[in-house]
């Protein structure tokens, strides 16, 4: 099998959640998961907010930093489906946000007003789903996948069928949509991720012998290589990005300019980074199960916690706390 017929299968089962599916079946019976929150600046002890014997997928927290919304496994009639929950980020309650009968919906994320959520939703029919954070219905863009926010209350996502072979945006309701940047012929994209402030998009191109990490504005901004064989990228507020190589972590500016390697994090396997709120510090996942904080500036790094899930933390809206998931 190519890389690439290999890959398009990769992403068409995870937006219907049967990769995902494969992955909760080996986890499921270790008695459940915990969402905890824990002071940044650890180590510690963690505080549980929610748990559940399903599989959860941490995702976003909304951008007042009062909600986090995360993927819930769910078995019906026989199949792994999807719900999107909501769960107050001081604990409390969780709440349904969607729920598709016979159908999936993951990955949400936040509109940077914290009034819309976007997800991808599969299958009938498969889109991109946008609702208020009430949950009620807003529209859907069929046959597109892995939103991401993008200024004036647009939406970047991929196009292209079976196989991604566009970057898009449009607005909520699929009106005014303009091409970003298109394939060339053997290529395809995946792992579309929007800045905070909305004006660059990072995403991954596929050919047959090689992948490449690369940045691009939804107007008007060029097209810049930043990296080969990345992985794991996040931005940062302040538009620089950080991602993980063979070689451990790497930051580099939009621009592809003031490009840093933390030599230290190689010996760690980083996995998952994210960026404080201030730009300031990464915590990211050290040999698939420490959630670890460094310095951005010094290269230095802290353990906050271990046996951790291994997913990627996310940061509450002040820097102080962590939110992260344990399988317990």
């Amino acid at each position: 099998m190519s890389r690439r017929v290999a890959l398009t299968a990769l992403l068409s089962a995870a937006v219907c959640g049967l990769a995902l599916a494969a992955t909760a079946a080996s986890h499921d019976g270790v008695g459940g998961y915990a969402i905890v929150v824990i002071r940044a600046d650890g180590p510690g002890h963690g505080k549980v907010l929610a748990r559940s014997q399903a599989r959860i997928l941490l995702r976003s927290l909304s951008p007042n930093g009062r909600t986090l919304a995360y993927d819930l496994r769910r078995v019906e009639a026989g199949s792994d489906l999807w719900s999107i929950e909501l769960l107050p980020a001081r604990g409390g309650a969780a709440r349904t946000l969607v729920r598709l009968e016979g159908g999936s919906a993951t990955a949400p994320v936040w509109s940077r007003d914290g009034k819309l959520i976007a997800f991808d939703r599969c299958c009938s029919p498969p889109g991109i789903g946008v609702v208020h954070a009430d949950g009620r219905d807003v529209s859907t863009i069929p046959d597109v996948s892995n939103p991401a926010w993008v200024f004036g209350g647009r939406l970047a996502f991929l196009a292209g069928g079976d196989v991604n072979t566009e970057i898009a945006a449009a607005n909520v309701d699929g009106s005014e949509r303009t091409s970003v940047h298109d394939a060339q012929p053997f290529e395809e994209f995946a792992g579309l991720v929007g800045s905070p402030h909305g004006r660059n998009l990072a995403f991954t191109s596929y050919t047959e012998d090689a992948s490449r990490l690369f940045s691009v504005g939804p107007v008007g901004i060029p097209l810049v290589q930043i990296a080969n064989d990345a992985s794991d990228y996040s931005w940062s507020s302040t538009g620089r990005l950080v991602y993980v190589t063979r070689l451990g972590l790497m930051t580099v500016r939009s621009d592809g300019s003031e490009r840093r390697r933390y030599r230290a994090t190689r010996a760690l396997s980083p996995a998952a980074p994210a960026w404080s709120p201030d730009g300031k510090r990464i915590a990211f996942i050290a040999n698939s199960y420490r959630l670890v904080v460094m310095n951005v500036r010094t290269g230095s790094i802290r353990t906050v916690v271990r046996n951790v899930d291994g997913q990627r933390p996310v940061w509450s809206r002040d820097g102080r706390r962590l939110f992260y998931v344990v399988a317990r």
